[in-house]
């Protein structure tokens, strides 16, 4: 999206021009839409003086604005993922009931994973094998 600051609209994707006003966005195009800088005068390709009108330049505080209105939503996400992140922490500090289901859930994941591992390599292989059949023909199923 860009935005125009001589008609103050907002148009979607990544155009060369305005769809309202037809300025175009920071560049001066001849007819044959050859990109020239801002301030050029005449297309450095073609030689032709009749070049488009750029929109007005933007104030910093106006590119600062726009920055932070497309960063902002990147930037709640870290902040809720940070604050839960530590508000279970603090619950498990806290609460001594979820402490012992977590020691309870850490060893039931360590049993398991100490009794597949001293399971028998060909065992292993079937295994893998009877529950990727398994996930294939579930997928399969469904679609």
């Amino acid at each position: 999206m860009k935005y125009c600051n001589h008609c103050r609209r907002i148009t979607a994707g990544q155009p060369l021009f305005c769809m309202f006003c037809g300025r175009t966005f920071d560049v001066r195009l001849c007819p044959r839409l050859h990109v020239s800088p801002r301030h050029a005068e005449v297309c450095a390709q073609c030689g032709s003086r009749d070049l488009t009108q750029p929109h007005p330049r933007t104030t910093w505080t106006m590119r600062l604005l726009q920055v932070t209105l497309r960063r902002l939503p990147t930037l709640l996400l870290v902040v809720i993922g940070i604050v839960v992140a530590l508000g279970m922490v603090q619950a498990v500090l806290t609460d001594q009931q979820l402490q012992g289901q977590l020691v309870v859930l850490l060893l039931i994941v360590a049993a398991g994973w100490i009794a597949w591992s001293k399971l028998p390599g060909p065992v292993r292989t079937g295994v893998r094998r009877v529950v990727t059949k398994m996930t294939k023909s579930n997928r399969g199923e469904r679609h």
